[in-house]
């Protein structure tokens, strides 16, 4: 994906609706911002988000940093709309994915939801481990068999 795909002009309104996704591993994690017509709002990346190796406080710090580098981008003009920043779209986040490594268990499961609702209250939040997404990623709906 272009790096600077999210800093586009969209030329269609925005959709009401707003979905983030997280999915964190051992090197990094990437957190996108896209609504309901699949367009990147904003994207960020940065480091390592394991939730066996992380305590609660330095993912929180990571996922807030993110999110903070994806509502900072430059202003962009939607047609026929007054929105000129994703910020905007904090209030009307829909859900929020989140897929780390180390979520195993339903213990780890509960505990990702707890941060997540911490962060963003007012959304839907789903959670998994980076196996679920990068299979989701490859196969989407579909049968497939993933050779490691």
């Amino acid at each position: 994906m272009n790096p600077d795909l999210s800093r586009r002009a969209i030329h269609d309104p925005p959709s009401a609706l707003t979905f983030l996704g997280i999915e964190g591993g051992a090197t990094h994690t990437t957190m996108v911002l896209v609504d309901e017509k699949e367009r990147v709002l904003g994207r960020a990346e940065g480091g390592p988000c394991n939730l066996c190796l992380q305590a609660d406080k330095e993912i929180l710090n990571l996922w807030k940093g993110l999110y903070s580098k994806i509502c900072d981008f430059p202003a962009r003009t939607y047609p026929d709309q007054k929105i000129q920043n994703p910020k905007s779209k904090i209030q009307n986040l829909n859900a929020v994915g989140a897929f780390l490594a180390g979520c195993r268990t339903r213990k780890d499961e509960q505990r990702m939801l707890g941060l997540l609702k911490f962060v963003w209250p007012q959304a839907r939040h789903v959670v998994g481990n980076d196996t679920l997404s990068a299979m989701a990623t490859a196969f989407g709906d579909g049968n497939g068999v993933a050779v490691i």
